[in-house]
């Protein structure tokens, strides 16, 4: 992910442009997610299914990414649809 060359503190995280390991310093830890919120185009609607691809190119576990995304609240999810979109806040 090229977003990811351009932070040089997340450099430590990052080999061949995918995470290969989470910071445990929540600081670098909450910036690493911002990163990776822009996966999602800003204004589009995805599925799971969508996100999980777009994760997969850069994490091994997209599920991981995909739950610490919502749980930021940097990426809403829609009840009952699992259909996906980037925060706007």
């Amino acid at each position: 992910m090229p977003i990811l060359a351009e932070r040089p503190e997340l450099r430590a995280f990052v080999e061949r442009g995918r995470v290969v390991r989470m910071p445990s310093e929540p600081r670098l830890l909450e910036q690493l997610y911002r990163v990776l919120a822009e996966i999602v185009e800003a204004g589009t609607e995805l599925t799971e299914d969508e996100v999980n691809r777009a994760i997969v190119v850069v994490h091994d576990d997209p599920a991981q990414i995909r739950r610490g995304l919502v749980d930021r609240q940097l990426l809403d999810r829609s009840p009952g649809t699992l259909s996906y979109r980037r925060s706007t806040a």
